[in-house]
């Protein structure tokens, strides 16, 4: 056992979760087995963006998502035997920051980092990890709008009769979301011949794109399928027929992120609620067509005072089957979702404090001191972000009436 016994940091009110703006504050607690003549000892706030070529991989590049802030404790110096509690306090930039993410291409951290300085000696370090969460607010007006797209066809025709166009159209009680929450979507299709579709599913894609230069001529892109369902088929003999009433409940996932460094280096993670539809081929079902429409997750649910609300009539647009393999998101300040600086603290109150773990599992982190041996890292060696979960969800399938 060498001089450091523990070394390790502890929260105030065991917070796991902070918005921009808010405190981080605790102790960091420091047991030593005999006398520790030092160099510096010093606690950091970071908070950084990386890239990796596979999860838990070495970082190919990083770069700071805020400023590194330090609060020295001690200057060259002799620390006694015994437990030594040091108190520290931090804010988080009241700007718009990134939220907390950790996939297989890249992350986005922030931390507490305490680090010993030895004379010629390998440093001493410790680790905590929380997760900070950029505003979403799924409260504005255009998070809490109905959304409708619509994907057209062109059925080839015989020789007796013409090709004619047939429809798709998805439509989603609202934009935004927070996981924990219902997708309900009602779903039309018009003028297929019968017995052309013989099954139709609705799924929750997440699409993660990672880029590590300004011109985005290099990175990595990852889909994957959170949820599914199937809806059924079209009645025997029916042409056109209506789903009202099909939903998916979103998990525990990363909202919507659209960072970019100086540096070049990119982050996106966005959302579609797509329909697939399925023709009969031999034995078997081939997808045939496809129908999406973007979804914007949420950190901040939509209160129900605010659902009650009317919106202007809907308008379909199209979706391009090719163009909706890969749907890039608009711009926060589209949608002005994200403000520059948030709420006041006296507004946190409304917001609920449900949170849980990310359902895509932890990362692995490197060390803070890559090298310092083992016995001289404390803290976590590994991380899985926490995100909203809005309880209590509401399932109101009243617009499909519309």
């Amino acid at each position: 056992m060498g001089k450091v016994k523990a070394f390790n940091f502890e929260l105030t009110g065991n917070k796991a979760v902070f918005y921009p703006g808010q405190w981080v504050s605790g102790d960091c607690k420091l047991v030593v087995n005999e006398a520790l003549k030092i160099k510096s000892f010093n606690i950091r706030l970071i908070g950084e963006a990386g890239y990796c070529l596979k999860k838990g991989g070495q970082v190919k590049k990083r770069e700071f998502v805020l400023p590194v802030q330090t609060q020295v404790i001690y200057g060259p110096a002799t620390i006694s035997m015994g437990e030594h509690v040091h108190q520290f306090r931090f804010q988080i930039p009241p700007e718009n920051l990134p939220t907390s993410f950790e996939g297989e291409y890249g992350f986005i951290r922030y931390s507490l980092v305490g680090a010993i300085d030895r004379p010629w000696k390998d440093q001493i370090t410790t680790r905590k990890m929380f997760s900070v969460w950029e505003y979403v607010d799924c409260n504005n007006p255009l998070l809490s709008a109905p959304q409708v797209g619509q994907s057209e066809k062109l059925q080839k025709g015989g020789c007796c009769s013409p090709a004619k166009r047939s429809y798709i159209t998805l439509q989603l009680d609202r934009r935004g979301y927070c996981p924990g929450e219902n997708v309900i979507v009602s779903l039309k299709v018009e003028d297929f011949p019968p017995g052309i579709i013989v099954k139709m599913m609705l799924t929750m894609v997440s699409m993660f794109k990672m880029n590590d230069t300004p011109q985005n001529k290099s990175g990595q892109t990852k889909r994957d399928v959170l949820q599914t369902c199937t809806i059924g088929t079209v009645p025997t003999g029916a042409k056109s027929h209506r789903f009202p009433n099909a939903s998916l409940q979103i998990p525990s996932v990363p909202p919507t992120i659209r960072w970019k460094g100086k540096s070049g280096l990119g982050i996106q993670v966005f959302y579609l609620a797509e329909v697939k539809m399925f023709k009969k081929k031999g034995k078997k079902a081939k997808q045939f067509w496809h129908v999406n429409v973007p979804v914007t997750m949420g950190t901040i649910p939509l209160n129900p005072a605010n659902a009650q609300l009317t919106h202007a009539p809907l308008r379909a647009t199209l979706s391009n089957n090719r163009a909706s393999q890969m749907m890039e998101p608009p711009p926060y300040d589209q949608f002005d979702v994200s403000p520059s600086a948030p709420p006041m603290l006296a507004n946190f109150s409304d917001v609920p404090p449900s949170y849980e773990e990310c359902c895509l599992g932890s990362s692995a982190l490197e060390p803070a001191a890559p090298s310092a041996p083992a016995e001289n890292i404390y803290g976590d060696q590994s991380f899985v972000p926490s995100y909203t979960i809005a309880r209590g969800a509401r399932l109101d399938y009243s617009f499909a009436d519309q």
